[in-house]
């Protein structure tokens, strides 16, 4: 956020042909002032747009296939299965 600070204040302030008087400002050229205004825009899109590129790319995992996920409900049963007598028959 201090780049959004400093393009502030560079678009903001003006160069003054003698710097005592106040109503010396210097123009400043279209060019510079349209890329300023462009970087104020842009910088904050692009952070939000990866922000938002990172979350997708979070969600996004490995595809469980059908066999894979009922090999693993069968093994979470036989795991309850086996919890259970043991909790019956404490040694």
């Amino acid at each position: 956020m201090a780049s959004e600070y400093i393009l502030l204040i560079i678009l903001f302030a003006s160069p003054r042909s003698q710097p005592t008087l106040p109503s010396t400002a210097l123009p400043k050229p279209t060019k510079f002032l349209v890329t300023i205004i462009v970087c104020l825009v842009l910088h904050p899109l692009m952070l939000i747009a990866g922000v938002a590129w990172q979350r997708t790319r979070e969600r996004e995992g490995r595809i469980r296939l059908e066999e894979e996920v009922e090999e693993a409900e069968e093994q979470e049963r036989r795991a309850e299965i086996e919890a259970a007598a043991a909790a019956a028959h404490p040694r």
